[in-house]
């Protein structure tokens, strides 16, 4: 509390020595050391008293609860940050994907990657070949599902 060195306290018991005397100072300091616990007692008696009229506890809680809460909203608008540029990302991609969707085909097809791209066109039931008679069936379905099985992979 008091920032006292050593020899100023040598000081003060030598002054106290004098001024008091040798016979009555072991009953002056007594007196002193009561005096000084009564002084501190008071004084956090004095403490408590005002922190809980004051309300220091809910002040310091308060201020908790403050900070906290300034916390959140700093994490909540990083967030937000988060969430509008995902956002702005997935409408970028979607408007590149409608663009590059709704672009006309310019490229042409040459005999070779004719062969190469898949058929699109439906065949027609004109062009299919009429059904066999009886006997040649059986080696028609055979021929049939051995075609079906190989254009599965």
């Amino acid at each position: 509390m008091f920032d006292i060195g050593f020899t100023e306290l040598i000081i003060v018991t030598i002054v106290t020595l004098l001024v008091v005397g040798p016979e009555r100072l072991p009953e002056t300091i007594k007196t002193a050391t009561v005096w000084l616990s009564r002084a501190r007692a008071m004084l956090s008696d004095a403490k408590e008293t005002i922190k809980t009229e004051i309300g220091i506890d809910e002040i310091q809680q308060n201020l908790h609860n403050d900070k906290v809460l300034g916390e959140l909203k700093q994490a909540q608008q990083k967030l937000n940050q988060s969430l509008n540029s995902a956002r702005s990302f997935e409408t970028d991609t979607l408007n590149q994907l409608e663009q590059s969707v709704s672009a006309p085909r310019t490229e042409t097809l040459t005999p070779e990657t004719q062969a190469q791209a898949p058929s699109t066109q439906v065949p027609s039931t004109q062009a299919l070949p009429k059904k066999a008679p009886a006997a040649e069936t059986s080696a028609d379905d055979s021929n049939s599902k051995k075609m079906a099985s190989d254009s599965d992979h």
